[in-house]
């Protein structure tokens, strides 16, 4: 199995890896109080800030 780096949209750190066949969507604090939702919430270890991450396929 390869897998690839999910990066923080902020400040582009390492957040998770993931299967490279699976796609993701990040979303910021921004993204989920205008209603959208995410399947996983991570801190970034380097920003300290909050994503939200939505499988995608």
């Amino acid at each position: 199995m390869k897998k690839k780096h999910i990066q923080c949209p902020f400040c582009h750190g390492r957040i998770i890896d993931a299967d490279e066949k699976i796609k993701t969507i990040l979303l910021t604090q921004a993204d989920i109080k205008s209603g959208r939702t995410a399947d996983y919430f991570s801190k970034c270890p380097k920003c300290k800030n909050e994503i939200g991450i939505k499988k995608v396929g």
